[in-house]
């Protein structure tokens, strides 16, 4: 059986800067800015690679910015922070439709 090749080529960037960031999802870079400091805040739940500065170039994940903004007030305070399910990447990918682009 031949295993199937995925075409990178063919998948959307999961790092993006912070300006096609907010262009997605419609704010200003600043308010990118802002959630990628909060995002910081949480290395136990996104990891210590989700952002990116360097030569002047901020990048981030989107699956992890979209998942910290649906989960955003939830992960703010103590109480519900712990009923909030552990990050999981693939669940994005499927809400994308990312997950489409792979199969063939």
């Amino acid at each position: 059986m031949k295993d199937k090749i995925i075409e990178l080529r063919n998948m959307p960037n999961i790092f993006v800067t912070k300006q096609e960031a907010a262009e997605r999802i419609g704010v200003e870079p600043r308010t990118i800015q802002n959630w990628m400091n909060e995002i910081e805040q949480y290395p136990d739940r996104y990891g210590t690679r989700t952002t990116s500065r360097d030569h002047g170039y901020s990048l981030i994940n989107i699956l992890a910015l979209y998942d910290y903004l649906h989960y955003r007030k939830q992960l703010k305070q103590k109480n519900l922070r712990k009923m909030v399910p552990p990050y999981n990447p693939d669940e994005w990918i499927h809400e994308l439709g990312w997950d489409r682009l792979m199969e063939a």
